[in-house]
């Protein structure tokens, strides 16, 4: 069979078969066939003449000699059936051997066949194996479903997102959940120490007044015991002054500390005393007052003498007209009555500047008032009448008025806020 021949090997073999019984001798099948019309002519001849002894069995045989009717008979039929035998053997073995052949060729003619359908098969599997048909097939196999159509490039972005969206939402709901179990549980263990604590106060409070019911009952005193739960506020102290410092040693029956005013009056007392500038003071303290007037006027500030030692009935005519004027119980708040006046001590002196033509609270916003309440106990003096003592002096605030006690005396009433009614005090 040549390359270039198309036709399957099984055609190609039918063919020689067919020629090669057409070149060979006469068959068996065909020897059975004449044997067959041969015995049937012999029959009918035996049939029509029984004396015949002769039959020809083939055409190129010699005629034979006639058996007698039985034994040619038996004869004749065992030939005859062996030679069917054989010629059914041969037949069969013929047609055995081409169904054999026949079916060897269809066979080999099927596999060829079948080789490109399973070699395009392979090739199929092979392209499934890979990715998404490998899955697919997977599927299949496990009895998924349906066969599912290949996802594009953008189609398995999106996937991929809305998983990662699930999960997100997943872990924050997560999230919540585990929030709102913490605050029942908080929730819980505060409701939970509430009633106990409401629980312990009842208690309490029943405790107490069974306390008392006894206490009332046994004819006590009728006082009982505060409990743990019923402890008073701390009551919150009220501010105290700072404890004095250590008083001055020094004799508060000296002249410096003469007291006058409205509840200690000296009468007519009169002291000896000498001019200072353009007043009359005690002679004992001129010297001081010179230096506390000559240092504030070294610090460039205008100091005027306007008032000094007043005797007892100058005073009286003073105050009889701030009666006249305000009356008397607020003309004593402005002049002292005869007897109670500092200036009749001569130991105070009113003092003021050129800018002040009368006498009045704004004189504390001058530089001069500034710098002597600021230094004047540095020479003995002290501000008799200061703001917020009127209750205790009984004179209204004058930042003008200016009383002399002794250096170490003033230090001390200045420093601590003092009057001198409240310092004489302390020695009592």
């Amino acid at each position: 069979m040549s390359l270039n021949d198309d036709r399957p090997d099984g055609a190609e073999s039918i063919q020689e078969n067919g020629a090669e019984e057409k070149n060979s001798p006469p068959s068996s099948w065909d020897n059975l066939r004449k044997s067959i019309k041969t015995a049937g002519a012999a029959t009918e001849n035996t049939r029509q003449d029984p004396e015949r002894h002769t039959e020809v069995s083939d055409p190129g045989e010699e005629p034979t000699e006639k058996l007698p009717d039985t034994t040619r008979r038996s004869s004749q039929t065992a030939e005859h059936r062996s030679e069917v035998r054989r010629s059914s053997r041969t037949a069969e073995q013929r047609t055995g051997a081409r169904r054999a052949s026949q079916t060897a060729e269809q066979r080999a003619g099927t596999r060829r066949s079948s080789r490109p359908a399973e070699q395009r098969t392979g090739t199929r599997r092979v392209s499934q194996d890979s990715g998404t048909e490998r899955r697919q097939r997977v599927n299949r196999e496990a009895g998924t479903g349906a066969r599912p159509k290949p996802r594009s490039s953008a189609e398995a972005q999106r996937m991929r997102a809305r998983k990662r969206r699930k999960s997100k939402k997943a872990q924050q709901m997560r999230i919540i959940v585990y929030a709102a179990a913490a605050v029942f549980v908080l929730l819980i263990i505060l409701l939970v120490f509430g009633i106990r604590g409401c629980l312990s106060k009842r208690n309490a409070s029943k405790n107490s007044s069974e306390i008392t019911a006894e206490a009332a009952g046994s004819g006590g005193t009728g006082t009982t015991e505060t409990t743990a739960e019923e402890v008073l506020p701390t009551p919150t102290p009220e501010p105290t002054e700072p404890p004095m410092p250590p008083k001055p040693d020094i004799d508060i029956n000296s002249w410096e500390y003469i007291l006058a005013n409205a509840t200690h009056s000296i009468d007519d007392y009169a002291p000896e005393v000498a001019q200072f500038e353009d007043v009359m003071l005690d002679y004992r303290i001129i010297d001081a007052m010179q230096a506390f007037v000559d240092d504030a006027r070294a610090q460039g500030l205008n100091v005027i003498m306007s008032s000094g030692y007043r005797d007892y009935y100058t005073q009286t005519s003073l105050f009889e007209a701030k009666v006249a004027e305000y009356g008397e119980e607020e003309a004593a708040t402005i002049v002292a009555p005869p007897g109670t006046s500092e200036h009749q001590t001569g130991l105070a002196a009113d003092i003021t500047d050129d800018y002040y033509d009368y006498m009045n609270e704004s004189l504390e916003n001058t530089e001069l008032y500034k710098w002597m309440s600021a230094h004047c106990h540095e020479y003995g003096f002290i501000v008799r009448f200061p703001k917020g003592k009127e209750d205790i002096t009984g004179i209204i605030y004058e930042p003008w008025h200016y009383r002399y006690v002794g250096v170490e005396a003033a230090t001390y009433i200045m420093e601590n806020n003092l009057t001198l009614e409240e310092f004489i005090e302390l020695y009592k």
